[in-house]
């Protein structure tokens, strides 16, 4: 072969991977802007793990950037639990999963086309499995208080703190049992120089402390059915927001997505075994130092002595509230 005939052989190698780049480029461009098909197996199951038939599952993908670029679908499992989704998508697919007798599940593909690629004309992986869990509603029984906004008292002093009734003892509140003790710490200096501490204590009673756990935030209920009596509860723990500078180095917050399953007001026999105690919640986010304040965001308290069961009222009664209105809904139609 003549050395032109190099150049043009190695010129057409060239053009063609070129093309074949373009080609691909243009392909995940299109799946991008207008969106291609996607498959996404959802199978439904209960706390137990038991498929969930007839339950119904409704939402949209996202088909471009606006407010109205979706595409909405929606259908029944059947008696594995199983429903699949194949429907036209860009960036996000995502839905809701109800059933009567169950608290509303959520699930979300935020980032689709970043977790999948382009093949074909379809995402890839093609008809993935995704298990969605669908809380019963069992037997909510703990109440108490949502959204709790209380000033703190004093810094650098125990204060006693009654979780029946999400106040302070006297003479800064209205709690009567101090079920918890907490005390405040800070230090102001400047926009990048602080620093505020929370400590919480449960030593004043024997055996009563708080476990830290994290949320199932895809359910209308997202905590634990039940406190354990087998864990190992502490009886002290703290949360603390310390800045120095112009970088954050240390941010240890109950946060949103976690909550605390405490044990108090214990009382033991002769030979210091347990033999009683109260059970319930802290939710998070636990705020400590905005203005000076602290806010929970829920606090929950089972009354009966011995019962393990943290099922909130509250969360029930958000499950019935989600129910009326899409009756309502259905209603007007």
């Amino acid at each position: 072969m003549t050395y032109r005939g190099i150049v043009v052989m190695f010129a057409l190698s060239v053009f063609l991977t070129a093309t074949n780049l373009t080609a691909g480029a243009i392909a995940s461009n299109n799946a991008h802007s207008h969106g291609i098909l996607a498959r996404e197996i959802i199978k439904v199951v209960n706390q137990d793990g038991m498929p969930v038939a007839n339950a119904r599952i409704f939402g949209a993908s996202q088909t471009g950037d606006t407010y109205h670029d979706y595409i909405a679908f929606s259908g029944i499992t059947d008696t594995n639990g199983v429903y699949a989704i194949e429907v036209k998508c860009t960036y996000g697919i995502r839905c809701q999963i109800v059933k009567e007798g169950f608290y509303d599940s959520e699930f979300l593909l935020q980032d689709y086309a970043y977790t999948h690629t382009v093949d074909a004309g379809k995402w890839m992986p093609f008809g993935s499995e995704t298990t969605i869990v669908l809380k019963k509603v069992n037997n909510p029984v703990a109440t108490g208080t949502l959204y709790v906004t209380q000033d703190i008292p004093t810094y650098g002093e125990w204060l006693g703190y009654d979780l029946e009734v999400a106040d302070w003892l006297p003479p800064w509140g209205k709690g009567k049992v101090s079920d918890a003790m907490i005390r405040f710490s800070a230090r102001e200096v400047g926009m990048f120089d602080f620093g505020y501490k929370m400590e919480l204590s449960f030593e004043n009673s024997p055996f009563a402390g708080a476990i830290r756990q994290q949320k199932d935030l895809f359910s209308v209920y997202s905590c634990a059915y039940a406190a354990t009596t087998n864990d190992v509860y502490e009886s002290t723990m703290s949360f603390e927001v310390d800045r120095t500078g112009a970088k954050r180095r240390i941010w240890n917050k109950l946060e949103n997505n976690e909550y605390l399953v405490f044990r108090t007001r214990t009382t033991v026999d002769k030979r210091g075994q347990l033999v009683s105690a109260h059970y319930g919640r802290i939710d998070g986010e636990w705020k400590f130092h905005e203005l000076h304040g602290m806010w929970i965001k829920g606090v929950f308290f089972n009354k009966e002595a011995n019962d393990l069961n943290l099922e909130d009222k509250f969360s029930y009664e958000e499950q019935k509230r989600r129910e009326q209105q899409r009756e309502e809904s259905r209603s007007a139609k």
